[in-house]
């Protein structure tokens, strides 16, 4: 149901798209360009049929730009915008080794435990219908 690499962990469309090397020039020129700011890949878990009726053929920019200080749960706000999603349907935030973090977290403190090796935090996102399935 869910594509994972060697390492059990979730890949990311954006992964498949581009190669590494080009990713870590990417992230690298980023963070030069905006020291205070974090690049972050959020994108809808695949196969979650939930979400994509919610959010049905949305096109939207996977790619954000945020403060250190920013929480997760500001961050889903923003997410939520991004996409289209009211606050009233549920929706849950996993980093890229399946973990949930909470939304108390700040921004650089997930990125400093879930930073990928090509400099991108890599979060995906579902419907709360994910719980209780085999990510």
């Amino acid at each position: 149901m869910y594509k994972y690499d060697s390492h059990n962990e979730l890949v990311s469309q954006f992964e498949k798209e581009s190669d590494i090397e080009a990713r870590k020039a990417e992230s690298k020129r980023i963070i030069l360009k905006y020291s205070k700011h974090l690049p972050i890949i959020a994108e809808c878990l695949p196969g979650d049929k939930n979400m994509q009726t919610v959010t049905p053929n949305t096109q939207y920019k996977k790619r954000f730009l945020v403060c250190h200080d920013l929480t997760l749960a500001q961050f889903q706000m923003i997410l939520r915008k991004r996409i289209g999603i009211s606050s009233s349907d549920a929706i849950t935030i996993f980093c890229k080794n399946k973990d949930m973090p909470t939304t108390s977290d700040n921004m650089l403190s997930l990125y400093d435990r879930y930073v990928s090796d090509d400099g991108f935090l890599y979060i995906f996102y579902g419907s709360e219908a994910v719980f209780g399935t085999s990510l």
